[in-house]
């Protein structure tokens, strides 16, 4: 028995409308958390599965599709009752990140309107560069915020596990019916994530949420709220969906996040910090000599300096493959430096959304059908400069940064209950780990799971940080902007 084939797209026009009319309903009645749990389980377990096992390229489409109708809850979230006043200056970090998401979105419709482009173009380059900040709004808009979403991180724990079972039966049973080379037939190991089990899938993707969901595990570990039997039980699982893809980035996101939880102990508990360290790299000499063993070319002998030159192959600046459209990651960013047909306005502002990207629903746009068959927008930071320029790229990369150091500051501070520091932490390593997806693929805009964590990330931080800088100033009895209330900056061991 064969790999099976991709199944015809279902009867799309009687579904969609159907599910329009449900999601309608649903995004006026529901509750905010409600809400963030259908679209994280439209975007962590329902979107890739479709497209994987029956083809449904546009299946993409339904968790974008519904952030989308959630703006009509922004005016009512936004005409709710007053919030209590807040310290301006207490809030700078969080007016960063407001002012660089509002950048980031005039940057986008300036490029739309200058440039004009096709309406088809127009809708795939919002969809996936503009929809799920609406969720972002929501969540600082949101009254109930201070709950903290229980049931969507509990949602998270559920589809973690889901994996499991996903990854075995894709590596034990689809890699092995593939007729490429075993290297590139891990592709094929993408859980619930998605992709062409003939051809890629989001398996960095895959990598990226288990290592989010292990940080918060042992972020409540490391603060007393979970055990140490759970505990073992996720990192048991979470190295086993690791080995069984393959995914070389792991070798810097591990050790990353590892040092982001413990860099408040390094001075105050050396020898935790110490274990935790000598942990790290065992895990990571475990995976190497996985890969190294069942993954990797045998065909010559390969030391670790040469498997690192190897690894750092995606940096070429210079690598095209004409044949297949493939383009590294570093050739992706220099054929934009090298387009001898952008003027300076058009690298400060853009093509306009979607020019980069090549839409399995609407085709490409203006700049990648220029290349073709060329694969432009190999990364985030690509597509970004192709599609909103240098503006929208560097008010993009502010929306991550401000939104890190919101979690860097709140994962220690003395205010915020140990549960809340926890979920933090783990938005806070993923927003690290959101900083190298910039430049590693174009995840963080192109694929429903992990743009969605990504503005959940920044929307989470920021009310959290909203709440702390209101409640600081409630108890410094002031809220003249000349003060700064000192809570806020207080952090724990």
């Amino acid at each position: 028995m064969g790999i099976p084939s991709p199944g015809e797209a279902p009867a799309e026009l009687p579904i969609l409308l159907l599910a329009g009319l449900v999601a309608w309903v649903i995004v006026v009645a529901v509750r905010p958390e409600s809400l963030l749990v259908l679209l994280a389980v439209l975007a962590l377990l329902v979107q890739g599965p479709l497209y994987y096992f029956l083809g449904w390229t546009r299946a993409a489409w339904l968790p974008y599709l519904l952030s989308a109708m959630a703006a009509v809850r922004v005016p009512m979230a936004w005409s709710g009752k007053r919030a209590p006043p807040v310290d301006t200056q207490a809030c700078r970090p969080l007016y960063f990140t407001l002012g660089a998401l509002g950048l980031y979105a005039v940057a986008l419709v300036a490029a739309a309107v200058w440039n004009r482009p096709g309406l088809g173009q127009l809708a795939a380059g919002f969809k996936a560069t503009l929809t799920y900040w609406v969720i972002t709004t929501l969540l600082l808009l949101d009254r109930d915020a201070e709950r903290g979403y229980p049931r969507l991180w509990s949602l998270f724990y559920v589809a973690f596990f889901l994996q499991l079972p996903l990854v075995l039966f894709q590596h034990f049973y689809i890699v092995p019916l593939r007729p490429d080379t075993t290297e590139t037939r891990l592709d094929a190991v993408v859980g619930s994530f998605g992709g062409n089990m003939y051809g890629g899938g989001a398996s960095a993707s895959l990598a990226v949420f288990t290592l989010f969901v292990v940080a918060y595990q042992l972020s409540r570990l490391l603060r007393g709220r979970a055990g140490a039997v759970p505990s073992v039980i996720v990192l048991a699982t979470g190295l086993v969906i690791i080995l069984a893809g393959e995914v070389k980035a792991v070798f810097f996101w591990i050790p990353a996040v590892v040092i982001f939880l413990h860099r408040a102990r390094f001075a105050s508990d050396r020898l935790r910090s110490a274990l935790a360290m000598v942990a790290t790299v065992a895990v990571l000499a475990v995976i190497y000599v996985t890969y190294d063993t069942f993954y990797w070319d045998q065909s010559r002998a390969y030391n670790v300096a040469q498997r690192v030159e190897e690894m750092s192959y995606p940096l070429d600046p210079s690598f095209v493959n004409r044949r297949t459209g493939e383009v590294s990651r570093g050739a992706s960013i220099s054929l934009w430096f090298s387009d001898g047909e952008v003027d300076a306005a058009h690298r400060v502002f853009g093509h306009g959304p979607g020019s980069s990207h090549v839409s399995a629903t609407v085709g490409p746009g203006e700049v990648a059908e220029r290349f073709a068959p060329l694969h432009i927008a190999a990364t985030t930071m690509a597509r970004l400069l192709w599609d909103a320029g240098i503006l929208g790229l560097l008010s993009f990369s502010a929306i991550i940064l401000g939104a890190l150091v919101m979690a860097a500051r709140l994962g220690n501070h003395v205010g915020v209950s140990p549960d809340e520091q926890a979920r933090l932490e783990a938005l806070g390593a993923l927003l690290l780990i959101s900083c190298s997806l910039l430049v590693y693929n174009r995840s963080l805009i192109d694929d429903p799971a992990i743009s969605l964590l990504l503005a959940f990330a920044v929307g989470y931080t920021g009310s959290r940080w909203l709440l702390v800088a209101r409640r600081a100033s409630a108890a410094a009895g002031t809220t003249d902007p000349q003060r700064v209330p000192a809570g806020l900056h207080a952090t724990s061991s």
